[in-house]
């Protein structure tokens, strides 16, 4: 017999003996009354069988409360299971989109949280400047520049972007002015502004 199933049935032992004790005094206690009269009546057998229910009763309960990783057949986690757990909650958490970077989050799910908020929030903010040529610049600088900081490439951002902009509902006019001006933009110059801010930070 090993040691796991040695301790496992001394911890029954203990608690059949501990469940039978508190049984029968809390049969005790919830039917004292009904004990004295059955004793002025000479009903030794109602006695009997009711502290006998009561401490088969706590028996069992005590038994069943056994703690799982008591139990043989109780299975501890490998310390590489332990890692992949802990590495699925890592990758399941959310981060802020501010503080997404693709480096240090690799997780698909993240990458897609991060893309719905950038494409969601790019949309919002070229709404607020719609018709204005220079804030609209700037918003689109804005686009880019989180995208860069959060490990982006310039292609996966140049293909974000029209799907941002097919949200913001522009006339096709305005679609092409917009396009016009995002086409004018400096993105390795953006990329590089990103890169030394983050070595500043």
């Amino acid at each position: 017999m090993t040691k796991r199933w040695s301790d496992f049935l001394f911890a029954v032992v203990v608690r059949l003996i501990c469940g039978l004790i508190l049984g029968t005094l809390g049969g005790l206690i919830v039917g004292w009354r009904a004990i004295l009269r059955w004793e002025a009546r000479e009903k030794t057998a109602a006695i009997v069988f009711w502290f006998l229910a009561w401490a088969v009763g706590g028996a069992i309960t005590a038994v069943l409360r056994i703690p799982r990783w008591q139990t043989p057949w109780y299975t501890r986690l490998s310390d590489s299971d332990r890692f992949q757990s802990l590495a699925a909650n890592h990758d399941s958490q959310r981060v802020p989109p501010e503080l997404y970077n693709r480096a240090a989050h690799p997780s698909p799910k993240q990458y897609q949280d991060f893309i719905a908020w950038l494409r969601q929030d790019s949309i919002a903010d070229l709404r607020c400047v719609r018709g204005d040529e220079s804030a609209t610049k700037a918003a689109l600088i804005i686009f880019f520049q989180r995208g860069f900081r959060a490990g982006l490439t310039e292609m996966e951002l140049t293909e974000l972007l029209p799907t941002a902009l097919n949200g913001v509902g522009y006339s096709d006019a305005e679609y092409g002015n917009v396009v016009s001006t995002a086409n004018t933009l400096d993105l390795q110059a953006i990329r590089s502004s990103v890169r030394e801010g983050c070595q500043d930070g």
